[in-house]
């Protein structure tokens, strides 16, 4: 028979081992820290605080994939899908260059104004949904995108000339309506809108 101590001592030992393995399997799950840098500058610059839900958000390094509305790969070592839509954010994107691996940004009906931020860099992402919101500015330069399948940003208060749009994109699998965009000038890329998003330019709110 075992006696009382050394039983207390193999205990003390095992949970002390799953413990420390614990922290090593979070510790090798942990996104890079410019990955979190761009999901807490995310936060801070749309009243985080004030989102409908904001469960788990800037916790402890390494529990990262558990916020809400963030999904990481299998490996959980990247952010891939970002989705708060209809979350009440409130101001402005920021860069979102750090998150090389995203697929999916989803930040449609919440009251998000300011520029679109710069895509480049982003050659992972397929889908971007920023409708319904008040951003204003031009659409940025989607060259490089090479993987852009869908891009909504209608319903906002965006302006300027259209970009040049991505080879990529689904036939019908965008929407540029409810802004105030005009032709580019160049009958191609006005072509290539159509393609992607429809007879775009019938339906601008012209201010």
């Amino acid at each position: 028979m075992l006696k009382p101590n050394f039983v207390f001592v193999m205990l003390r030992w095992l949970a002390l081992s799953f413990l420390l393995l614990g922290a090593a399997s979070a510790a090798q799950a942990a996104i890079p820290a410019s990955e979190r840098t761009v999901l807490t500058n995310l936060y801070d610059s749309t009243n985080g605080p004030s989102w409908t839900i904001n469960t788990r958000w800037k916790g402890d390094v390494g529990s990262e994939c558990t916020w809400y509305g963030v999904t990481c790969d299998g490996a959980q070592t990247h952010v891939i899908y970002i989705g708060l839509g209809n979350n009440h954010l409130v101001g402005i994107l920021p860069s979102l260059s750090g998150l090389p691996a995203l697929n999916l940004f989803q930040v449609a009906s919440n009251q998000l104004s300011g520029p679109i931020p710069s895509l480049s860099g982003l050659t992972a992402l397929q889908f971007f949904y920023a409708d319904n919101n008040q951003l204003s500015g031009p659409i940025p330069s989607l060259s490089g995108l090479t993987t852009l399948q869908f891009f909504y940003v209608n319903k906002n208060q965006l302006t300027g000339p259209v970009a040049a749009a991505p080879t990529s994109l689904v036939r019908g699998g965008s929407n540029l309506c409810g802004n105030s965009l005009v032709s580019s000038g160049n009958p191609t890329i006005d072509a290539a809108w159509v393609t992607a998003a429809g007879n775009w330019l019938a339906c601008q709110t012209l201010h």
